[in-house]
């Protein structure tokens, strides 16, 4: 479902340690001069509230919604200089990239992954049936496996109208080439 793929990235985008990315990136002090989070003699529980207190205020600032009736997310960050603003935005959006494609990129992997295995062993099962087959109908060669197949079908026995033959289809893979039935 669309929404609810839609409040996946929102939850992303909101989450806190992008917010922790960006002022770590630009610094407390840049993005609010007054929150001292360095401040000569603090000890580091003093530091860690300091930096709280400007991802609290970054989240405060920060607006992440839909747009109604789209796959699209509206990004706002309200802050007294445009342009630093714009940079704290971009830096979040370039931080949730990062973020979601080591996600996608894990899971894609482990999916990729498993899809090969499973083919691999779908493949191994034809390849046992192929191998099966033929040995029971005693066929060596493509050749031996041609002549099997009739000819003509005019030849084939006639049945009441209302009773239709069952014709078998036989597909053969080898070495990565087709044969048609």
């Amino acid at each position: 479902d669309q929404n609810q793929i839609v409040r996946s990235e929102i939850q992303i985008l909101t989450s806190a340690s992008l917010r922790e990315n960006v002022l770590k990136t630009l610094g407390v002090d840049v993005v609010y001069p007054w929150i001292e989070v360095n401040k000569p003699g603090s000890t580091e529980a003093e530091q860690r509230k300091a930096f709280n207190s400007a991802v609290t205020l970054f989240e405060k600032s920060l607006t992440v919604e839909p747009v109604k009736d789209a796959n699209v997310i509206h990004l706002t960050f309200r802050h007294t200089d445009p342009e630093l603003a714009a940079e704290c935005l971009n830096l979040l959006v370039h931080y949730y990239m990062e973020q979601r494609r080591e996600v996608y990129a894990s899971r894609g992997s482990s999916f990729l992954v498993g899809q090969r295995e499973e083919f691999a062993q779908r493949l191994a099962a034809a390849q046992e049936a192929i191998q099966a087959f033929n040995l029971r109908h005693d066929i060596t060669s493509l050749e031996d496996l041609a002549a099997l197949l009739p000819r003509d079908l005019s030849d084939r026995p006639r049945f009441g109208a209302d009773v239709r033959p069952a014709t078998p289809h036989i597909l053969l893979v080898t070495d990565g080439a087709t044969l048609p039935p």
